[in-house]
């Protein structure tokens, strides 16, 4: 007998803890939170027979109403069930980095071919100071013939910057230019230029305050296919990720105290290599302490540099803004502080 079956979507995956619920949609790249006993009841139905709930209570008849029509579920012959034997959520990248962060003192061409050399996607140059349209326009000149994907420039807000044509009159010279970002703003503002791929964004907070390391909140959580591949085996905010600072030093991220090297004396793509170096890039959730208790675990983009125990766990010194257990938030956050993630 052809009797059918309900399978979960293979584009869907299902996080389960003891107040929460989530459902990854990772072809829209959205989430949605359930109640527990609802992703729970999911799990169960895949590969059961439809027939055997035609009979359940009303909560679990809307339960499949509503995954049918969401397409988290869906009916399959059993003759075709070997037909979708799921996906491969191995993570592989060809490159060594993916993001790099440059403070502008130290950023010259000869690093920017370095970073090229590894691969690296997105460069992310840091101001602290005053700066002009032709500093801008100058440190743009570094990329000419660079093969990353994206320039992203992080600096002080200052009233000038009403206007933001000649922002885009950089872009326009270099479109991979796609991130402005302002900080030390009197207001908050985010929004993407109408005739460029240059986003902008303005904050109050101070650059320390941009750039110290805080938990993820649902404002920069990611949602994809290569994001939840990656965060299977790796941290999300560290994995490939790399900063140099106005001194030359080289570590994992812009705040961090640890370095691991200096572009002045050392080879960046050996440090690059080091297991020392790449030791937070394997710090993933699931080998941590609450985080692997929590359903947003595969989205999460938490700063927080988390310590390795002695049993081979890691563990952060301090507490997440979600609390799994109680399922709470525990505090404010702004909004504005993420968006310059993922550009």
């Amino acid at each position: 007998m052809n009797s059918p079956h309900y399978l979960i979507s293979t584009d869907c995956r299902i996080t389960v803890s003891a107040t929460n619920a989530v459902i990854y949609d990772l072809t829209r790249e959205t989430f949605r939170e359930i109640s527990p006993a609802q992703g729970q009841f999911l799990l169960t139905l895949h590969k059961t027979k439809v027939e055997e709930w035609k009979e359940c209570d009303e909560i679990r008849q809307n339960w499949i109403k509503e995954a049918l029509q969401e397409e988290w579920i869906f009916p399959c012959p059993e003759t075709f069930l070997s037909s979708f034997p799921g996906l491969d959520f191995t993570w592989k990248s060809p490159s060594k980095l993916s993001n790099a962060q440059v403070e502008s003192e130290i950023l010259s061409q000869h690093i920017v071919h370095e970073l090229d050399l590894l691969g690296t996607k997105t460069i992310q140059v840091l101001l602290h100071s005053k700066w002009t349209v032709e500093y801008i326009r100058q440190l743009t000149s570094y990329f000419k013939d660079s093969t990353c994907l994206s320039i992203q420039f992080i600096m002080p807000y200052k009233e000038e910057i009403t206007n933001i044509d000649d922002l885009e009159g950089i872009y326009f010279e270099n479109p991979r230019f796609l991130l402005a970002g302002f900080y030390s703003a009197p207001f908050d503002k985010v929004f993407k230029s109408k005739s460029s791929n240059l986003r902008i964004f303005f904050s109050k907070l101070p650059f320390t305050a941009l750039y110290v390391p805080t938990a993820g909140t649902k404002t920069s959580f990611v949602v994809n296919y290569e994001s939840f591949r990656e965060a299977q085996q790796h941290n999300l905010f560290f994995n490939q990720k790399l900063a140099i600072d106005k001194r030359g030093d080289i570590k994992n991220s812009i705040s961090s105290s640890k370095s691991w090297g200096n572009i002045h004396s050392d080879n960046l793509s050996q440090v690059v290599s080091t297991q020392g170096f790449q030791q937070l890039w394997r710090a993933n959730k699931d080998q941590t302490l609450i985080c692997q208790d929590c359903p947003y675990r595969y989205m999460c983009t938490d700063e927080r540099v988390p310590q390795l125990q002695d049993n081979g766990i890691w563990a952060h010194e301090s507490d997440c803004t979600y609390d799994p257990y109680s399922g709470t938030w525990n505090s404010e956050h702004n909004t504005l502080k993420h968006q310059r993630s993922n550009g």
